[in-house]
């Protein structure tokens, strides 16, 4: 019984983080993968994420910048 009922609650953990969203229609899907480049004097930061594992993961970033 108790391993009914474990196997269940694994289950309906399991299930439960699946989630499904709506998708961009193309042209704001097309927008906003763009990244201009930035203007004079200001720099831009481009973060790309390519691993499955790597969406879960936290990331800390620490920018310092040298006047």
């Amino acid at each position: 019984m108790k391993k009914v009922l474990l196997i269940a609650a694994a289950s309906v953990l399991l299930l439960s983080g699946c989630a499904t969203v709506p998708l961009a229609d193309q042209n704001s899907n097309l927008q906003a993968k763009t990244f201009p480049a930035p203007g004079q004097g200001k720099s831009g930061l481009y973060i790309y994420r390519d691993s499955f594992a790597g969406k879960a993961l936290k990331k800390i970033f620490i920018l310092m910048a040298l006047v």
